[in-house]
This record gives C-alpha cells, sequence and structure tokens, in this order.
C-alpha cells in the first residue's frame, strides 16, 4: 500500500480536514460501522483516492 502524504499547502490542509469533518459528522449520526469510506467521500466532496492518500483506511479517520 501507497505511504499517506502529509499534508503542507493549504487547499491540501484544507481538502484533508474536510474529510475528518465528514467523518466525524458521519460517525455521530450513523455510528462507526454504519459509515463507509464512499459516504465519507462524498460527504466531504473528494474522490476516493483523495481520500486515501491521506488515510489509510476508516479507523485512521476515525
Amino acid at each position: 500500500m501507497a505511504d499517506v502524504r502529509t499534508p503542507i499547502q493549504k487547499r491540501s490542509l484544507e481538502k484533508k480536514q474536510k474529510i475528518i469533518n465528514a467523518g466525524f459528522e458521519l460517525f455521530c449520526e450513523k455510528g462507526y460501522y454504519q459509515t463507509s469510506t464512499n459516504e465519507i467521500c462524498k460527504r466531504a466532496g473528494v474522490s476516493t483516492g483523495a481520500l486515501y492518500s491521506y488515510f489509510t483506511d476508516k479507523k485512521d479517520i476515525f
């Protein structure tokens, strides 16, 4: 598996934060096990590839 990026640019930091916020919202609404990474991507407005460039898995977002 590819290494996880550490964002430096403002746009990248904002994208990572969007993923974290979307994950938090969905975990609160639906619970950890009922939330998928696809739902997190959709809520954050990012691609699946973007999510996995910053996080290894759903547990990492949690």
